[in-house]
């Protein structure tokens, strides 16, 4: 009698091996709901984290505006007659003041942009093969995993992991530079408009308290250049105020 040779493909043995132990079922159920567990309370944690880190640095820069706009108290009538040297010393106190508080402010800025991309990116693609893997359990029920992972899901999820980290990361670079654009623009818009343009002209050209406009001379990403950059194009459009203030070894000066 001849021999019969019967060959069994990858998932048929995988479904003898779960059969013959019982251990393994259990714990591919507890590996698999503790993978969408995990990915689902990662997108969480870090929407949340983003949106207390946004609110919380938007609420310091209201404070720094307040404080500019009780503090440095330069008002347009009075741009044009400032002699008093006291009046001068108190301006350069209070300035320097605000640029130590702003400086402390553009370090956490800095830093949490500069950690934040990596995880946006993770909880990207993590969320999304966890709604992938969620769509999948409303369609197919709940099976045990042998029978339930199928090799079009998996190319499906991994598909989605390698488009994402390709096409996203120029997308987060964009979205990133709208967020910062958005969140330093925040609180100039509750503060007083003349005191807003003398206290970035001020900035700008205070030799002693030399700073970039939101100290982006030390960091190296694009999209913080290009809001450099908006900040500049906010100088030239105030350049039409025209005054001097001698501090001690420093000519505050717009043209």
């Amino acid at each position: 009698m001849a021999e019969y040779r019967h060959s069994i493909t990858a998932r048929q043995y995988s479904k003898r091996v779960f059969a013959n132990h019982p251990f393994l079922i259990l714990s591919s159920y507890v590996l698999y709901y503790l993978m969408v567990t995990i990915m689902a309370s990662s997108c969480f944690v870090f929407t949340s984290g983003a949106l207390y880190v946004i609110t919380l640095t938007s609420f310091q820069y209201l404070l720094l505006a307040d404080y500019v706009d009780s503090q440095l108290t330069i008002q347009h009538q009075t741009i044009y007659s400032i002699n008093n040297v006291h009046y001068q010393e108190e301006i350069q106190r209070n300035l320097r003041q605000c640029c130590i508080y702003q400086k402390r402010i553009d370090m956490g800025v800095e830093r949490i942009f500069k950690y934040m991309s990596p995880i946006m990116l993770t909880a990207i693609v993590t969320g999304g093969i966890s709604i992938l893997i969620a769509f999948y359990i409303v369609i197919t029920g709940i099976n045990p995993p042998n029978t339930g992972f199928k090799m079009k899901f998996g190319v499906v999820a991994i598909s989605y992991m390698l488009v994402t980290f390709i096409v996203l990361g120029q997308g987060y670079s964009n979205a990133s530079m709208e967020v910062y654009n958005r969140l330093c623009e925040c609180s100039w818009y509750y503060w007083n408009v003349q005191n807003r343009r003398t206290y970035l002209v001020m900035l700008a050209n205070t030799n002693e308290l030399k700073i970039n406009a939101f100290g982006l001379l030390s960091v190296d990403f694009p999209f913080l250049v290009e809001i450099s950059r908006f900040w500049y194009n906010i100088l030239c459009f105030i350049s039409n105020y025209r005054y001097t203030l001698t501090f001690e070894g420093a000519t505050v000066s717009g043209t």
